[in-house]
């Protein structure tokens, strides 16, 4: 996000980062100089995170100029942090594989249990030493370990997910060592060539999602032309998720002999590129891109090169905090939460005959929420809840922490009751009361999500081709 387009505001910008305190610089934003204005969101946007302390605080100043800006400047920072590499400062010492997984994965966020190293090779590599200080970034951490993560995902609304701690770790990396390359927090990795038939009407249905099992239908019975298949497996860091693939533009393909090689055109495919989730064990997505084979014989693609589009999506740093106090609960205002809209339905402590504690209502909808259509019974025009699409509301409620007055998180809790209507996701929560604490519910963390639209230039060289010496 640019904020200024004019000499005087380079000018002022630089003044201003000589004086790198974020407090000066946020008490700028109220300026009656637009020009100040301008150049004090610019320099505070280039401090990066080391301005969320003093733009968390002007979000709620009583200047609507500078409540907005500190709002626009902290919703900037954290996308344009999405597409940078994390990085681990790490001292000169050795380091035990079990070390370096719990300090990447609190560096992730997220926890990289690691899996069985066994082996000589592995026990071998069971440690890594450093000569002096380094900052390093994720993968290359692991490359120095020959580690990998390894991906389980579940669906949650019609799109993958993680649901469990234990959905990703850290394994060893296979033996055959494949051709990649590292942009900020994604990895590429090209797959071995293949020759293909062009795919039938069959299993480009089938590719979409139309059915699960392929049906029983005639192939036909023209001959199909054979592709060159280039399969790119696509990863990024386990703080981020890949939320969607957009285009790929192969910008050049070119072999060994100096021949330009053309993808395929066909009506009913991607010339270029083609997406899927991946199993267990498998990078999240990947990509594969039909090319026409070379004319005349070759032994290697030399250079394949090109950008793919992708939506990445992770957990705000900052959480949207809802006050649980009688005047808020009287309002039932929605609030806009990171890829949800949620409402408090209401908060009522449990009878002390029945079980001591509070029973908070919330209705949620998820960002891009269609209600599903309940079927009819056969027989009959009734529905009832068993007819309901059966959902798992986890992935919701993994993104909630309900607090007391001094912050401190209820824990136990359980869902008693959920469904779903044309305005999002019910659910009932129970939060039981803790032994020998009488604090009420005050206050509702949400940990929304930020997402961004990023391109990935990618280059390979030296791509053996099937049957290439």
């Amino acid at each position: 996000m640019v904020f200024h387009s004019s000499a005087i505001g380079g000018v002022l910008l630089v003044g201003l980062l000589a004086g790198t305190d974020p407090g000066e610089l946020v008490a700028r934003l109220g300026s009656p100089k637009y020009a100040d204005r301008e150049a004090a969101s610019s320099a505070l946007e280039k401090l990066g995170q080391s301005a969320f302390p003093a733009l968390k605080v002007a979000r709620n100043d009583h200047d609507p100029e500078v409540k907005s800006r500190a709002e626009l400047l902290l919703d900037s920072i954290e996308r344009s942090m999405l597409n940078r590499p994390a990085t681990l400062r790490l001292e000169a010492r050795r380091y035990t594989l079990p070390e370096l997984a719990e300090r990447l994965g609190k560096s992730q966020g997220v926890p990289l249990p690691l899996g069985e190293v066994g082996g000589r090779e592995g026990r071998a590599r069971s440690f890594v030493e450093l000569q002096s200080p380094e900052t390093l970034a994720f993968w290359d951490i692991l490359d120095r370990v020959g580690l990998v993560p390894q991906w389980e995902f579940e669906q949650e609304f019609g799109r993958p997910t993680f649901r469990k701690a234990s959905s990703v770790k850290l394994v060893p990396r296979n033996e055959l060592k494949l051709p990649s390359i590292t942009h900020g927090p994604f990895r590429l990795t090209a797959n071995p060539l293949t020759f293909e038939e062009e795919p039938s009407p069959v299993d480009l249905m089938a590719r979409r999602g139309l059915f699960q099992q392929p049906p029983r239908l005639p192939r036909p019975q023209t001959p199909r032309e054979t592709d060159l298949v280039v399969s790119i497996g696509a990863m990024v860091e386990p703080r981020l998720a890949v939320r969607s693939f957009g285009s790929v533009r192969l910008l050049e393909c070119v072999d060994d002999n100096g021949q330009a090689i053309a993808p395929v055109s066909r009506p009913a495919l991607d010339p270029v590129a083609s997406f899927g989730i991946q199993d267990r064990g498998q990078p999240p997505a990947s990509f594969q891109i039909r090319l026409r084979p070379p004319t005349t014989p070759a032994k290697a693609i030399q250079t394949l090169r090109g950008v793919v589009s992708v939506e990445i999506e992770a957990r705000k740093i900052e959480p949207t905090v809802i006050s649980l106090n009688a005047q808020s609960l009287s309002e039932r205002r929605p609030i806009d939460c990171g890829g949800m809209r949620l409402q408090v339905q209401g908060l009522t402590p449990k009878s002390p005959a029945f079980r001591a504690g509070y029973t908070l209502d919330l209705a949620i909808q998820p960002e891009g929420w269609v209600a599903p259509v309940l079927p009819r019974r056969m027989g009959g025009n009734r529905r009832g809840p068993w007819d309901a699409p059966k959902f798992d509301p986890e992935f919701l409620l993994q993104n909630l922490e309900v607090v007391d007055a001094q912050g401190q998180p209820f824990t136990g809790g359980r869902t008693i009751e959920d469904g779903f209507d044309a305005e999002g996701v019910r659910i009932r929560l129970f939060l039981p009361a803790r032994d020998g604490v009488d604090a009420p519910p005050t206050g509702l963390r949400v940990h929304g999500h930020i997402r961004a639209a990023v391109e990935i230039p990618f280059e390979f060289k030296d791509l053996k081709l099937p049957g290439g010496e």
